[in-house]
C-alpha cells in the first residue's frame, strides 16, 4: 500500500511539473526577449558612439600622416552592420591609400613596410 502511495505522489509531482511547463517556457521566452532588447539597445549605443568619432579621428590621423611626409595619403573608416557579437552590432575597417588618386583599400591589404608602420605609429600617437 505504501508503494502505491509513493507512486501516486511521484506521478502527481510529474503532472504538476508538466502543467507548469508552459509557464516556465513563457518566463524563459520573456527573459530571452528582455536580454535581446538590452543587447540591441547597448549595441546601437556603441555603434552610434563609434560612428560619431570617425570624422575627427580620420582628420587627426590625416594630419599625423602629413607630418610624417605622407602628404598624399588618405585614410577613411568603413562601417558595416554585422550579426550581434561580443564586440557589438557592427565592425569598422580602416581604408588607406598612400598615393594621390590611389584607391582606398583595407589597411591590412594596402602595403607593407614603412607605410603600415607610419599609420601604426600615428594610431599609437593618437591613442597614446
Amino acid at each position: 500500500m505504501e508503494e502505491l502511495i509513493q507512486i501516486e505522489s511521484e506521478l502527481a509531482d510529474k503532472v504538476f511539473q508538466f502543467q507548469n511547463l508552459d509557464e516556465s517556457l513563457a518566463e524563459a521566452e520573456k527573459q530571452m526577449n528582455d536580454a535581446r532588447n538590452s543587447m540591441e539597445e547597448f549595441g546601437n549605443l556603441l555603434t552610434q558612439k563609434r560612428k560619431s568619432c570617425f570624422r575627427q579621428f580620420e582628420k587627426e590621423l590625416q594630419e599625423l600622416l602629413v607630418g610624417l611626409g605622407m602628404e598624399n595619403a588618405r585614410i577613411q573608416f568603413e562601417h558595416r552592420l554585422i550579426s550581434p557579437s561580443l564586440s557589438g552590432l557592427d565592425e569598422v575597417e580602416i581604408l588607406f591609400s598612400a598615393n594621390k588618386g590611389g584607391t582606398l583599400q583595407p589597411l591590412k591589404k594596402s602595403g607593407f613596410g614603412r607605410r603600415i608602420f607610419k599609420v601604426t605609429l600615428c594610431n599609437q600617437i593618437f591613442n597614446g
